[in-house]
């Protein structure tokens, strides 16, 4: 366990797991907001995901 103090919500305990879940769930959302805001300006969103990264060839642009 790990104890974490939150100015917002006070002091708790957390798992390593919990902060991790978090914190990729966290990004996802934001990826979500910059994905909207770049189609509301008729723009095309990017690949950015990481598994891309791992498979893409280096000599190929996406």
């Amino acid at each position: 366990m790990i104890d974490v103090n939150n100015p917002w919500s006070g002091p708790r305990q957390t798992t390593f797991e919990e902060i991790l879940l978090h914190v990729s769930n966290h990004g996802t959302y934001h990826l979500g907001n910059i994905t909207t805001m770049l189609r509301q300006q008729n723009e095309i969103s990017l690949m950015i995901d990481y598994s891309i990264f791992w498979y893409k060839d280096k000599t190929v642009k996406l």
